[in-house]
């Protein structure tokens, strides 16, 4: 039994690296994936399809990107998104047909802004109930205001908008975003294929509240995000309702479209409601049994990182060409091998992200260590729950050997094609193994309960999580965090007492 245990964390964690936890299947090797994948698509050039020049020094246009040091252009300026209520229709030829309505605060006077949007035709774009002109740019959708917005302002964009949805190539993987599959729909965007399937603020910086209205033919259902609130029968179709109240980035954002069983239940440790959706055509050779461990983990979890940030549980299986799984919140997209036996490993990472990257999200994504290390540590947590610090801790061993080939630093992220290198989990899990040997136990576990207190569904960098165990520890950590972050030469493995 312990043995079957661990080869599931080996598998569990070389999908964590394969997918992010995250999404399709990248390619094999950083540094060939020029040479194995196309070009990435163009984000924003500075022209319109009409061949005029957008005016960037325009002090009333919010900007194209957020300056993220890995994408650039990614996300944009000028404005705060607070809330997304998609409206979406989906036929099984793969057409949809969709509204998308943003609620918004102007951050600066704006006679313009941008919104990501990849490839669908915009059919209307109104703001705050008056039609505006658009234009397109690659993966841009620049809305021209008739009046200027001013800073501190309150405004509602609608955009209308149909077509076949296209996944988007990224540098660090295969294609991301809506996935049509021969009996549904599947949505996984880590890191940025959010803008495939509705216009937003594409960047984990500006999460917002949310609200969906899917609705699908007969027998098909559909799920999203948060809680669902309403199902509406109507002749030849069913208008799902969900609503995701908390703040959430633009890539945890998903619709799952297929023939689903429903199991639904209380949590008897954790009193949360439990909804998990399977695929129809896998029940017939596996079962909802691999979701009875949810509420144990989350009541584990609870324990040693804090409350649990979100009022769901549950996990979506689709009968798709997807392998591991994405930290869609709260209820994760798994691949079909969640429902195996000893599939565990991969449940509690997931579950794991729903504090580290989901309630706590990236500021930026050269922080990526701080999603799966953490979450690569909780394996070894859960673990160490199960069998005891000896067993946990040889296996930690085993995963640091590995690393001493490896000499990227997980602290030292250049590009999209590092985002997911073997580093950012395993020797991310070592620098909270590392700084666990360092300060002790029970400062170890205060320091992650006060960072996910403090940082409770906003944005995080690695000086935050610096400054609280510095703070908790009272201890000078830089050099224990440099050594084990940014030194390519790994320090010795560090033992917990």
């Amino acid at each position: 039994m312990k043995i079957s245990q661990k080869n599931a964390l080996v598998i569990t964690i070389i999908f964590a690296f394969l997918i992010s936890c995250a999404t399709l299947f990248p390619a094999d090797v950083a540094e060939n994936a020029e040479e194995q994948a196309p070009n990435p698509t163009p984000r924003a050039s500075t022209t319109v399809e009409e061949g005029t020049e957008i005016e960037d020094e325009n002090p009333l246009m919010g900007s194209i990107g957020l300056d993220d040091s890995i994408y650039p252009k990614q996300g944009n300026g000028g404005y705060d998104a607070e809330h997304y209520e998609i409206v979406l229709s989906w036929t099984e030829g793969g057409q949809i047909g969709a509204t998308t309505t943003m609620t918004a605060v102007a951050t600066q006077n704006l006679s313009g802004f941008y919104l990501d949007f990849h490839a669908l035709t915009v059919d209307e774009a109104q703001v705050n109930g008056a039609k505006v002109n658009f234009e397109r740019d690659a993966d841009n959708l620049n809305i021209i205001l008739a009046d200027t917005l001013s800073a501190g302002e309150s405004f509602e964009c609608a955009v209308s908008y149909h077509g076949v949805p296209e996944a988007i190539y990224d540098a660090g993987f295969d294609d991301v975003g809506w996935a049509q599959y021969e009996t549904g729909v599947f949505v996984v965007s880590e890191p940025n294929g959010a803008m495939t399937w509705y216009p937003s603020n594409n960047h984990p910086l500006d999460k917002a509240s949310y609200s969906f209205e899917i609705t699908v033919p007969k027998p098909y259902v559909a799920v999203a995000n948060g809680a669902q609130t309403e199902v509406r029968d109507d002749e030849e179709t069913r208008t799902y309702f969900f609503s995701e109240d908390d703040l959430m980035a633009s890539y945890l954002t998903t619709v799952n479209i297929a023939e689903f069983i429903v199991e639904e239940e209380v949590g008897a440790l954790t009193g949360l409601p439990i909804s998990n959706y399977v695929e129809k055509s896998l029940l017939e050779n596996a079962n909802f049994s691999a979701f009875d461990v949810q509420d144990e983990m989350i009541a584990y979890l609870s324990e040693i990182f804090g409350p649990y940030p979100f009022d769901e549980i549950g996990g979506i299986v689709p009968d798709a060409p997807f392998g591991g799984g994405l930290e869609t919140q709260p209820r994760p997209v798994y691949g079909r091998e969640v429902l195996d036996e000893g599939s565990e490993y991969l449940m509690v990472h997931e579950l794991a992200h729903q504090w580290f990257g989901n309630s706590l999200a990236l500021h930026e994504w050269e922080d990526m260590w701080l999603n799966e290390g953490f979450a690569t540590y909780t394996e070894i947590l859960w673990d160490e729950h199960l069998y005891g610090k000896e067993e946990a801790f040889a296996y930690l061993h085993s995963l640091y050997e590995e690393m001493a080939m490896e000499s990227m630093p997980p602290g030292d992220i250049e590009s999209e094609f590092d985002l997911f290198n073997y580093s950012v989990y395993y020797r991310g899990a070592l620098v909270l193994h590392a700084l666990r040997a360092e300060v002790g136990d029970e400062a170890f576990f205060e320091i992650l309960q006060v960072y996910t207190a403090r940082y409770a569904h906003s944005n995080v960098k690695t000086e935050d999580f610096i400054a609280v165990a510095e703070e908790v520890s009272e201890q000078d950590l830089v050099a224990l965090f440099n050594a084990w972050l940014y030194d390519e030469e790994m320090p010795p493995f560090p033992e917990v007492k």
